[in-house]
């Protein structure tokens, strides 16, 4: 190139929190899913049903929509859909994932209470005070 001579580049600007490392993952032709927030530990991150190597936290996608998924030992699987345009970036927040009902099954049984509830006998007759009312 001489003096005087122009080039033209293709730019995508990310937020400060993104390492540049991550930030050079973007192509402009396509897009990108940019995790915020902190994994449970054991997380697993699909995008779209495949399952995104650990700890990434920029995803390269086409645009368009897509399925984030988070799944994690001993949490309800969380996702939603995320928009991404052609050459940005969309933020995804890491949900908080609660506790799911076997880990707290497991938590009970562990504890010596009973994990299922106990149904009547049936030398015990189930007692209804008044019909209900279907109007």
């Amino acid at each position: 190139m001489g003096a005087g001579d122009t080039t033209s580049l293709d730019l995508v600007l990310l937020p400060l929190p993104v390492p540049d490392v991550e930030a050079q993952q973007i192509d402009t032709t396509t897009g990108a899913i940019v995790l915020k927030g902190d994994l449970p530990a054991g997380a697993v991150v699909r995008v779209d049903g495949r399952v995104v190597a650990p700890g990434l936290r920029v995803l390269t996608v086409p645009p368009g929509s897509h399925w984030v998924t988070l799944a994690a030992p001993g949490r309800e699987t969380d996702s939603s859909r995320v928009e991404v345009q052609q050459g940005s970036w969309s933020e995804w927040p890491i949900p908080e994932l609660a506790r799911s009902l076997d880990h707290i099954q497991e938590t009970v049984s562990d504890s010596g209470l009973p994990v299922q509830p106990q149904t009547p006998s049936a030398d015990v007759p189930l007692r209804l005070d008044s019909a209900p009312d279907y109007r």
